[in-house]
């Protein structure tokens, strides 16, 4: 009954689609993907995400009457997901490992330099499309402001770029 999004193969070797393919199932309150990478031949990181923006600490107290102090539409669903595609499901959905709620990053030491919560980090935008392995332990995560039109700090103000690492050894040695 939900949303999926068709994930096609390709080998590069040969240079010709395979024929193989899988579905995404968008999560209830997903839209679209910013970004999909593979990790190894059978697991990748996809970002998954609403069409909100801004932290709901901001919202309109009503949505159907915006202000231009408010979010009208708030950031409700921000994820990173690792996602396993094999010869099992091949045809079928792909498997979701676990992921990372990018409205919701536990940050004790405050390491952060922008966000809405003291302990956390969020990442409460339309244009996060990047995401990548660092290492074994760490992911990179992009947003592209695609400036001047992303707003989703502060109202009616465009955002900076922002790169994170995040330590994310758990998520990446899921299986």
């Amino acid at each position: 009954g939900r949303t999926a999004l068709r994930v096609i193969e390709f080998d590069i070797a040969s240079k010709s689609w395979t024929g193989r393919s899988w579905l995404y199932p968008l999560s209830e309150k997903g839209v679209a993907i910013g970004d999909f990478n593979m990790l190894d031949a059978t697991t990748a990181l996809v970002i998954e995400r609403d069409n909100g923006a801004g932290s709901k600490d901001k919202a309109c107290a009503d949505p159907k009457q915006p202000k231009p102090d408010c979010f009208d539409a708030p950031a409700e669903l921000k994820r990173v997901y690792k996602i396993e595609m094999t010869d099992a499901n091949v045809g079928a959905a792909v498997r979701k490992i676990g992921y990372i709620d990018l409205l919701n990053i536990k940050d004790p030491d405050s390491k952060k330099m922008a966000g809405s919560k003291d302990g956390i980090y969020d990442m409460p935008f339309v244009t996060i499309e990047n995401v990548d392995q660092i290492d074994a332990t760490h992911l990179i995560i992009g947003n592209d402001n695609n400036l001047p039109f992303s707003a989703g700090r502060a109202v009616n103000k465009a955002d900076d770029n922002e790169f994170s690492l995040i330590e994310a050894a758990e998520f990446l040695n899921a299986k």
